[in-house]
């Protein structure tokens, strides 16, 4: 029984052990999805960048995932989405040589950062460049065009320039593209700005009669089809359940032997051993005598003492 406890036991905690180092140090391999918004002079007179990705179903959790960011950002938040669509920014990451690293329990996460842009005279021009060793799998990027802008070229000029009936701002969106690892992808743009402003402090009017609702903001916008919450066998993570399994039917087997020994009696019930007793009494009733010689015999004698006779 103990041999039997103490494999289940080491099976339990090699699972569960094994299972969390291995899936810790899994880098995810590409990158479903990535919802990219430039919003320049929006909040800060610089380029509020925001990325909201989504790893594919059968990634291994939690996952490590490498962006490339630019080396002079300023990190405004990390954060992982859960599946009700809450961000929570409890996650580790660092950023090293323009890049951002993170490690995500959920499969899908959120950047932002701000980035400067350049400024000659009135115009303001940002490049939004990316080069990453994981694959992205489908691009949907947007650039928001400040209240204060006038002027505004965006390159690629595949732009479709629409205005959200949600809060409206003019967009420049482009068509769904796919990235490959190690290829670059950019938007650029430039625009004049005659007084400094700031698009929060002078948010446009909303006029629902015409436009479209083009926003990627997550914040606004989290249940894509691609982080549907329905269930499936791929999004299992196998080897916390084999874990898992291992110690409760260790807890199962303590409780068993538990119980066991509280029912056995402690030590086995003997019945006390007689004891062997040598009787030195002499036995009883009528003096003999030797019919010999007459001499008195005692109750052992075979052979009278004093004549030698055999008693009879």
């Amino acid at each position: 029984m103990k041999k039997i406890f103490l494999t289940i036991f080491t099976i339990a905690l090699f699972s569960l052990f094994y299972t969390q180092s291995t899936q810790a140090q899994l880098p995810a391999t590409n990158i479903e999805t990535l919802i990219l918004d430039i919003w320049p002079d929006y909040d800060e007179p610089n380029v509020l960048v925001l990325m909201t990705g989504t790893l594919p179903p059968d990634t291994p959790l939690p996952a490590t995932i490498t962006i490339p960011i630019s080396e002079d950002a300023q990190i405004n938040a990390v954060a992982r989405i859960t599946s009700d669509n809450q961000m929570l920014d409890d996650v580790e990451y660092t950023t090293e040589n323009g890049s951002l690293t993170i490690t995500t329990p959920d499969p899908r996460f959120r950047v932002e950062y701000y980035a400067p842009y350049e400024t000659n005279g009135n115009t303001h021009t940002y490049s939004f460049d990316w080069l990453s060793d994981i694959p992205v799998e489908g691009i949907l990027a947007a650039v928001q065009q400040p209240t204060g802008a006038t002027n505004m070229n965006v390159t690629p000029s595949n732009a479709n320039v629409v205005t959200d009936t949600t809060d409206g701002f003019t967009y420049y969106t482009f068509p769904p593209d796919a990235i490959a690892a190690g290829e670059q992808f950019n938007i650029s743009f430039d625009y004049d700005m005659a007084t400094p402003q700031l698009s929060i402090e002078n948010l446009p009017a909303i006029n629902s009669a015409s436009g479209t609702n083009i926003t990627n903001d997550s914040s606004a916008n989290t249940n894509d089809s691609s982080s549907s919450d329905s269930f499936s066998f791929e999004n299992i993570n196998w080897g916390l359940v084999i874990g898992f399994i291992g110690i409760l039917l260790l807890v199962v087997v303590i409780t068993w032997q538990v119980a066991t020994r509280k029912t056995q009696p402690t030590s086995k019930s003997r019945k006390p051993r007689p004891k062997r007793t040598t009787s030195t009494a002499k036995p009883t009733g009528k003096a003999q005598f030797c019919h010999q010689c007459g001499n008195k015999l005692t109750g052992n004698d075979k052979f009278c003492r004093k004549c030698g006779t055999a008693v009879k």
